[in-house]
């Protein structure tokens, strides 16, 4: 079923918290975006359900994040919803020489969503990267 714009304004909100609590290395905020705060996140080679893990992973192996959110579609039945997000993940990590290289995830999310007291949230995500590139940041 198509949503209303109440729930697409939701669950674009949803998406954003889910991308700024990454950014800004959030457990608890990053935690918020899921039901119950288990997280449940997959991708090629990884499984993770602890939103202290996830955070964990990002400031181990990156200096600084930026997630750009792009297009979503999700469907509504009830108060659940599945769909997709598009979305362009800049990773800024450092070498052991002391160069930095930027790593630009090119990513697809699979969603699944529930509404949860009013709000929505995520009961799982698929992250499916389409491409991954790597560029050399000048000093």
């Amino acid at each position: 079923m198509q949503p209303t714009i109440e729930d697409q304004l939701a669950i674009r909100q949803l998406l954003y918290r889910y991308a700024d609590a990454a950014d800004r290395r959030d457990a608890a905020a990053f935690a918020a975006c899921f039901a119950g705060g288990a997280v449940d996140i997959s991708g090629p080679g990884f499984a993770m359900n602890d939103p202290v893990q996830v955070v964990g992973t990002l400031a181990a192996k990156y200096v600084w994040t930026m997630h750009n959110v792009h297009n979503s579609l999700h469907e509504v039945d009830g108060d659940r919803a599945s769909g997709y997000t598009y979305c362009v993940a800049s990773h800024v990590r450092a070498e052991a020489n002391g160069a930095r290289v930027k790593e630009d995830w090119y990513i697809r999310y699979e969603d699944e969503l529930l509404r949860q007291g009013g709000d929505w949230v995520f009961l799982r995500r698929r992250l499916v990267p389409g491409a991954i590139t790597h560029v050399p940041l000048a000093e």
